[in-house]
């Protein structure tokens, strides 16, 4: 990839031009106003001033034609103001005149930026998500349908969305909203979010829930997080605390671990849940949880009803163009004395 070092050595290389002819015949300018001339361009660029170094360079093209140290320049500089089809026009320029085949590499180098920046400058988005789990015999089964769509604004991202849940052979809605953002600058790898999620007259959903989180980055791409939870049924409460850590992997680039552990004191129940991520293909992401502990069964006639849970989900998402993603998840579940829950979702993602 290009970077400011590369533009600062091909400075460096005009810089040591003597002696030598970089002119057309036509062309009255010296070598001493070349060199005074890419002085002059150096410290336009030292200043991030890349459009009058840009228009300096050209003016100086159309006098020094051919000259592969000043296209080198034109094309970083327009890599740099991410002006992609310039920077590519300036590389094609260089391998027609040298049929270097390093150009051809830059140009590849120039196509993946601009579309990667395609997929980092569309960040809104909405989201169609539907979900059904079967509790086995004797039990009804599920099916969710969600609406999301999230936004970028003042500096953080907020996310609504809207859900009928049919459980139970009773059909709840819910309605929610989040916001997520940083806490500090960059440099503190510090961000947080709230939630809260309201459901009117519900048979088996809290009436209210809402949620509180911060995520800390430390050491070699670790991050430690604490999140509370708080739902209030028609008829009693619960509070949730979930602290987490997440770490990659050493030995396998792109594979996360994520650590996460919900525990309610009020009924002495937890539950770890083990995520196992990779992302080592672009913009395809993939996991695996397992999730073991000592639950409990939120319903309309006993809210906290004791079990020990057991559950496995595979699933992933690929974002096939900057505008769409799809993603799909498979969930296998047990609770003792209670159900077998097996199902999945599936989801449909267009950014903007």
């Amino acid at each position: 990839m290009h970077n400011f070092s590369t533009l600062f050595i091909l400075f460096i290389l005009s810089l040591s031009l003597r002696g030598e002819s970089l002119t057309d015949s036509s062309s009255n300018y010296s070598i001493e106003n070349y060199d005074e001339s890419i002085k002059n361009i150096s410290a336009l660029i030292s200043k991030n001033d890349f459009p009058q170094a840009i228009n300096r360079l050209e003016a100086m093209d159309k006098h020094y034609p051919k000259n592969v140290e000043i296209i080198e320049l034109l094309a970083s500089l327009q890599y740099w103001s991410h002006n992609y089809p310039k920077a590519t026009f300036y590389y094609q320029t260089l391998y027609d005149m040298t049929h270097n085949r390093s150009y051809l590499v830059k140009m590849d180098e120039v196509s993946n930026t601009s579309l990667n920046d395609q997929f980092a400058a569309k960040k809104n988005f909405v989201l169609l998500k539907g979900e059904a789990y079967s509790y086995g015999a004797n039990h009804n089964s599920e099916q969710d349908f969600t609406l999301q769509a999230g936004i970028h604004a003042l500096g953080m991202t907020w996310i609504g969305s809207t859900a009928s849940i049919h459980r139970y052979a009773l059909t709840d809605r819910q309605n929610g909203l989040e916001i997520y953002s940083d806490l500090g600058d960059k440099s503190s790898k510090r961000w947080g979010f709230l939630s809260v999620y309201q459901s009117s007259n519900p048979y088996f959903l809290p009436t209210l829930d809402y949620s509180a989180g911060i995520y800390q980055g430390v050491f070699h791409d670790t991050e430690l997080g604490l999140v509370y939870r708080h739902m209030i049924f028609q008829n009693t409460s619960v509070d949730i605390y979930k602290p987490s850590i997440a770490l990659p992997l050493p030995w396998n680039n792109g594979m996360r671990l994520t650590e996460d552990l919900y525990w309610v004191p009020s009924s002495h129940s937890y539950a770890s849940v083990s995520t196992l991520a990779y992302d080592q293909i672009e913009h395809l992401h993939l996991y695996y949880a397992l999730t073991l502990g000592n639950g409990y069964e939120v319903t309309g006639v006993d809210p906290l009803l004791h079990t020990r849970t057991f559950s496995q989900t595979i699933g992933g998402d690929w974002r096939f163009s900057p505008s769409w993603s799809v993603g799909s998840s498979l969930t296998d579940g047990r609770r003792t004395n209670l159900y077998r829950r097996s199902g999945g979702e599936i989801f449909l993602k267009y950014f903007w």
